[in-house]
């Protein structure tokens, strides 16, 4: 086996352990798919190269094929764990699809996207909407709380007793500033996962913002070709509705105004709040983002779950 085979293999077990830890045990177009290199000196990998690497593997010992699934060890049984999950999330989608149709009228939200376990179809009964919310630029600080507000009334917004099939706000960018400060191994793996379930344009954009960085990570990451028009709730009529309420508040800069406000009253309740985190954890605070994982989920912590 010549040097860089064995660097490949090394790559393409990597990949497979690191996926199991996310709980999500790949198939080989997974495996190729969301090929991880945390080098970042890969190129993209053919597919016949993966097969190769994996019956190699496989041969040793050093993996499992379960199900269709490719798992590090069979005692876990994370592939039918995996199966009865991708059902689960299914029925999580079609509730969220729902419950989106409401979110869609709110002013200065202009996307939202599936993210964390769900976005993977790796979520638990009891698990929580994760998702990246996309406003106006300019607005994201009013944005957020309209959000937060319309959430917690309908009682849709997650809190530390309420968690199953709740919203989970711990990621918002603006339609300007689409690329978040934070950029690793695990976004960019995520990122090969993430989709629209409120506005697919601006989803293809934000994907091909993020393209040359996700690459990087997972080299044969390549730029969506399938519509998610299944999971889309956005309508025209919506917009019509949506850009009354943005007009009425713009009259005399009313919005700007309460932007400020929230702006202030946020960034201090932030830094209170931060006080409280673990080392490791991520809190970004801008006009262009606002980002809170107390509990990030950087390369050591995988693997080590």
């Amino acid at each position: 086996m010549s040097e860089k085979d064995s660097g490949l293999i090394k790559k393409i077990y990597f990949t497979v352990l690191y996926l199991n830890c996310l709980k999500h045990p790949p198939t080989t177009f997974e495996v190729w798919h969301h090929f991880l290199d945390v080098s970042q000196k890969s190129g993209p990998i053919a597919l016949s190269e993966i097969i190769e690497s994996l019956k190699f593997l496989k041969n040793q010992k050093k993996i499992f094929l379960e199900r269709g699934f490719w798992l590090i060890e069979t005692e876990n049984n994370l592939g039918q764990q995996r199966i009865f999950k991708q059902k689960n999330s299914l029925i999580k989608l079609k509730k969220i699809k729902k419950r989106l149709k409401w979110i869609n009228f709110l002013p200065f939200i202009r996307g939202v996207f599936i993210t964390g376990t769900l976005s993977f179809q790796n979520s638990s009964k009891e698990s929580d909407w994760d998702v990246l919310v996309i406003t106006k630029k300019n607005r994201i600080w009013l944005g957020r709380l309209i959000l937060i507000v319309f959430l917690s009334l309908t009682g849709q917004k997650r809190t530390d007793l309420k968690i199953k099939d709740k919203f989970c706000l711990n990621h918002f960018l603006t339609e300007k500033n689409l690329i978040s400060e934070n950029r690793n191994e695990y976004t960019g793996c995520e990122y090969t996962f993430i989709f629209p379930i409120l506005n697919e344009r601006l989803f293809n954009n934000f994907i091909r913002l993020n393209w040359n960085w996700t690459r990087r990570f997972c080299p044969n990451f390549q730029l969506p070709k399938v519509h998610h028009s299944f999971f889309s709730v956005q309508k025209e009529g919506s917009f019509k509705v949506r850009n009354l309420f943005e007009i009425s508040l713009e009259a005399f800069g009313i919005d700007g105004y309460l932007n400020r406000v929230c702006k202030n009253k946020m960034i201090a309740r932030i830094k209170r709040k931060s006080k409280n985190f673990e080392s490791g954890a991520i809190i970004i605070y801008n006009d262009g983002e606002l980002a809170f994982w107390p509990e990030f989920k950087n390369l050591n912590k995988i693997l080590k779950i």
